[in-house]
């Protein structure tokens, strides 16, 4: 091979590693735009579109298949973003439409599988939703569309689900210490809780009930005893909520 071969073969490759950095470079300039956008306290606007490109980021991998840069920041942020008080509704959907999207990619058998410890999930829309081993204590889900949702062996400790429908829902093995499910909508849901997933505590105040599945631990505990439309069955063991999803 002639050095002039050996020199345009160089320089092409200079050429393509120079275009490849300038594209890391520019995705590494808009992502801190994106972080910028949502911590930018006087526009809703700007929150919502960072939220929205989230996901994009948290997939995207540096020179299309090395590292993933920005996915622990990614998914930080957008969780984060669901536990500010006074946010608006619309900035809200869009963070957990884009928490729902990075997570699945992660795996079930992480415990937990993400913090989501005080979200303020009121009013959104989060139909067949997967929060399966989350950790969902002390958030707030009043007014939401949960139907069908996934929430089996999620960490529910003083949620509030006020107003909330819960149709078709799948609650098993999930622990729901001092949840208040006060008014919710439960028909064709499932709550198969073991015995130290519920307490005295746990509110079931007005719930609608209708087809059913609830352990028999939840129905004792909460003095559900010949309330209509409950279906009851047997309590799962430890053992078998160690086992569910392995």
């Amino acid at each position: 091979m002639e050095i002039q071969d050996i020199t345009l073969i160089v320089g092409a490759a200079i050429a393509i590693f120079g275009f490849f950095r300038s594209m890391e470079q520019k995705k590494e300039q808009r992502f801190l735009e994106i972080i910028r956008e949502l911590s930018n306290k006087d526009s809703s606007m700007l929150r919502s579109i960072g939220a929205a490109e989230t996901p994009k980021y948290f997939y995207y991998r540096s020179y299309m298949f090395f590292e993933r840069p920005f996915k622990s920041q990614s998914l930080s942020m957008a969780l984060h973003a669901l536990k500010i008080d006074n946010e608006e509704v619309f900035v809200r959907q869009e963070c957990i439409n884009s928490v729902q999207e990075m997570f699945k990619d992660v795996g079930i058998h992480t415990c937990p599988r993400a913090n989501m410890i005080r979200s303020k999930l009121n009013k959104l829309i989060m139909h067949h939703f997967d929060f399966r081993s989350v950790d969902l204590s002390a958030s707030c889900l009043n007014e939401s569309d949960l139907g069908s949702a996934d929430l089996r062996k999620a960490k529910l400790w003083e949620c509030t689900f006020r107003n909330t429908n819960l149709k078709g829902t799948k609650l098993d093995c999930a622990e729901i210490w001092d949840a208040d499910f006060s008014d919710a909508d439960l028909e064709d849901a499932s709550l198969r809780i073991k015995q130290k997933g519920v307490n005295a505590q746990t509110c079931f105040q007005n719930t609608t009930f209708r087809n059913t599945k609830v352990s028999e631990a939840v129905v004792n505990m909460c003095g559900l005893q010949g309330v209509p439309g409950i279906i009851i069955v047997p309590t799962p063991s430890e053992e078998e909520c160690k086992l569910l999803f392995s």
